[in-house]
């Protein structure tokens, strides 16, 4: 009697085993003929720094329209937001976070992007005066064609009617 449960539990053990294996071998045949999957293998993927997605080079601003926009003010600016985006989440994460700190670093969050804000509109317009018409345009048409191609789904209707 005990050697028959032994014999079906052995036969059980034999055909699981069997299976386990037999998928191995199944998939890696199925892998070696299939040539054509929607997904390159690992060794042909390009590297991530030659990634062509949204912050590729046709969504950036031209170099020259950025060089003339870009003051020291700008990126002070900009870096003091980023610190204290960072500082904010970093307080925003911990077991028990001070409300009263994350309250001041929200409001100086929103005063130095009111201040970026404002010192970017001003350059834009300190550079609208020293610039011709015919460059002004390609500037406008090259900012269209940035905001068009990185946000396709916030498409202003007077722009998507041209």
């Amino acid at each position: 009697m005990i050697s028959k449960k032994y014999h079906i539990l052995l036969i059980i053990s034999l055909v699981f085993n069997l299976a386990f294996i037999s998928s191995f071998i199944f998939r890696g045949i199925q892998i070696a003929k299939y040539d054509g999957r929607p997904f390159p293998r690992p060794f042909e993927r390009p590297p991530v720094r030659n990634f062509k997605g949204p912050r590729g080079p046709e969504h950036r601003l031209p170099h020259e329209m950025k060089k003339k926009l870009m003051s020291t003010e700008i990126k002070d600016n900009i870096c003091t937001i980023e610190g204290l985006k960072k500082q904010f989440f970093q307080e925003l994460m911990k077991d028990n976070p001070s409300y009263t700190k994350l309250d001041s670093l929200k409001t100086m969050m929103s005063d130095r992007s009111q201040v970026l804000s404002e010192s970017f509109s001003s350059k834009l317009i300190e550079i609208r005066k020293s610039s011709s018409i015919e460059e002004t345009k390609k500037y406008r048409d090259a900012f269209d064609g940035h905001i068009d191609k990185r946000y396709p789904h916030r498409r202003p209707k007077e722009r998507s009617e041209k």
